[in-house]
């Protein structure tokens, strides 16, 4: 590179007046640009010849770097004044990330598949649940407490939260259902047994009839046990047809009422817009 400084041809008097004063080119385009300047150096009524003026705008012409960044001369020249040295400029747009191989979005597709069972299979206890529950909700609620709520053995803090959040979204009646992560206490069941478990197998099978529109998963992290791809927080996957979307859990959900209404707000909105 070599520094060189401007005249006043015309060519150049919007570097001019942008307070370019020098320009670091190539040393190929060095010959362009003085012929230009022995142009603007004529004096005047001494009009160069047609040759002459054909062979400085073909030297010339590659010499003005402006539109490889699509910005004026002074951008241009500020930009580099203030980039670190030896570091490359930033791209226009963030380099594409290579797609992801559907290879394991198979395995779980298959892997959750494996796991619905027939209707006509269904253990007695699953069917009674179903039918107190309503089919192609909009919304289908679950999460790892879900077990102990509906067996009467949850807390009233969570049921209070979410019937405020229902309030608050205002759907139809029969937009919302609640299908648990594992199957209810049955009678030989005692209350030390942990209610945080996923049974995959009855979890599928129930999404599978039930049909819902959107399945909400209220808890930080996915259990593996339902073959799910990685979702993420207020993030959202198509899974055998149907949306799975994760959210904080039900505790969070209820804090965030009480000391973070500004958060409480953008998960209605939100879960309005899954409705629409």
């Amino acid at each position: 590179m070599a520094g060189f400084a401007l005249g006043i041809n015309r060519a150049l008097l919007p570097w001019k007046r942008a307070g370019v004063e020098y320009l670091l080119c190539e040393e190929a385009d060095i010959q362009g640009l003085r012929a230009l300047c022995r142009t603007a150096a004529t004096p005047a009524g001494t009009a160069p010849s047609v040759s002459a003026r054909r062979a400085a705008d073909r030297q010339a012409a590659p010499a003005p770097a402006v539109n490889a960044f699509r910005n004026t001369p002074a951008e241009t020249c500020a930009r580099s004044a203030h980039a670190p040295a030896g570091r490359p400029p930033m791209p226009a747009s963030a380099p594409k990330q290579p797609a992801r191989s559907p290879a394991g979005t198979a395995a779980r597709a298959a892997a959750s598949s494996e796991l619905v069972l027939p209707l006509e299979r269904w253990p007695e206890s699953w069917k009674r649940l179903l039918e107190k529950t309503a089919r192609t909700p909009l919304l289908l609620w679950s999460y790892p407490e879900l077990r102990d709520d509906l067996s009467g053995r949850g807390s009233h803090e969570r049921g209070n939260a979410l019937r405020r959040l229902f309030a608050d979204l205002r759907l139809p009646r029969g937009s919302h259902a609640f299908w648990p992560l594992a199957p209810l206490y049955g009678p030989e069941e005692t209350a030390e047994q942990p209610g945080m478990i996923c049974d995959g197998r009855f979890f599928h099978s129930g999404v599978r009839v039930l049909r819902p529109r959107t399945v909400l998963l209220l808890c930080e992290q996915v259990p593996k046990t339902l073959c799910l791809p990685e979702i993420g927080i207020m993030q959202s996957v198509i899974h055998g047809g149907v949306r799975f979307v994760q959210l904080h859990g039900v505790d969070q959900l209820a804090e965030d009422m009480q000391h973070r209404p500004a958060r409480h707000t953008q998960l209605v909105q939100f879960l309005r817009t899954l409705c629409q």
